[in-house]
């Protein structure tokens, strides 16, 4: 455990400190941006603890910004590479290792400042780069923020995993077609928006017959029918339909789990790969047959790209088509 309190801040100028102070938050809905001021301002007690001067003649650089802790390419740690070569910086202060980077990255950044003569300070996770055992308390603290952030998710995913089996809980946003009411708690609440159905079977039918989704997104736009209430786009399009049509919800078959989020160990960032879990049926007395034809169609693949690949039985296939003709909803 670092006793920084023990040790006085000395300024490499001889007159005052120049201290860069380091805040971050991931930019969830439930955190504030008051946390970047509350971060900054723990920093400025620390400094005061430390600097026998008045606080005011202190150099304070702050940096404050939002972005995910394991993300490499956020511009901010570059600029905090830049100003600790300069060997400006007395003092690194930040509140704990995974304001800065949620990895060892945060390590070869503090060796930086180390061999350029910035002390860090990391008072929530006891770091002091004046203690000997510096870089071994980096690195146990880049563990512990990796660790929490595995083991959460994991819980997480495995607690709504469960809810979604036992009882339909943990839905997903409603799409096109379909109503939630606002104090629903599984697929069992929703319900249909009957005044659509034509609209989509019209929609099925032709684009079974012709294979062109930009039409249908014409069709779905001239008769007024709206996208779903969580859609970034506020009109249809080709792709839109495409997915809307391939959305498993419509065939009565909900799912969760078939997406997958993986990490991207060079830069930090993710990307997402398919991992095919459950598809329970909320509808246990109903079938739903689906037609399908072993046909190619290129140009609907070069038409709507590699990520939405897709032949034309692979179309056929996902869309869904009752024997009465009337797309199933999944719930009733």
């Amino acid at each position: 455990m670092s006793m920084y309190r023990t040790q006085p801040l000395q300024p490499k100028n001889g007159v005052f400190p120049v201290v860069l102070n380091l805040a971050r938050i991931s930019g969830c809905p439930s955190q504030k941006e008051a946390s970047l001021q509350d971060q900054h301002d723990n920093g400025v007690e620390v400094v005061s603890e430390l600097w026998d001067g008045k606080i005011e003649n202190v150099e304070f650089h702050l940096i404050a910004t939002k972005g995910k802790g394991e993300d490499l390419t956020r511009p901010e740690l570059a600029e905090v590479e830049t100003q600790l070569r300069t060997g400006e910086i007395d003092l690194l202060i930040l509140d704990d290792i995974g304001r800065l980077v949620r990895g060892t990255e945060a390590s070869r950044l503090i060796g930086i400042g180390v061999d350029y003569g910035t002390r860090t300070l990391a008072p929530n996770d006891g770091i002091d780069t004046m203690d000997e055992s510096w870089e071994e308390d980096v690195i146990s603290a880049c563990r512990d923020h990796v660790g929490h952030n595995a083991h959460t998710s994991k819980r997480l995913k495995q607690k709504l995993m469960n809810r979604f089996k036992r009882k339909g809980q943990a839905t997903g946003l409603p799409i096109a077609g379909y109503l939630k009411p606002h104090d629903a708690k599984s697929y069992h609440d929703w319900s249909r928006d009957e005044a659509s159905i034509p609209i989509i079977r019209k929609g099925a039918t032709d684009l079974r017959r012709h294979l062109n989704c930009s039409a249908i997104a014409d069709y779905f736009e001239s008769v007024g029918f709206k996208v779903g209430p969580y859609c970034s786009n506020e009109k249809w399009d080709g792709k839109m339909v495409r997915r809307f049509y391939g959305n498993p919800i419509l065939k009565g078959m909900p799912e969760r789990g078939n997406m997958r989020t993986r990490k991207f160990h060079q830069t930090g960032t993710d990307y997402r790969g398919f991992v095919m879990l459950h598809r329970p049926h909320f509808i246990p007395n109903s079938t739903f047959p689906i037609a399908a034809t072993p046909l190619s169609c290129p140009s609907l693949r070069r038409r709507y790209g590699p990520v939405l690949a897709c032949s034309h039985r692979s179309l056929r296939a996902s869309m869904p088509y009752a024997s009465d003709g009337i797309p199933p909803p999944g719930l009733s």
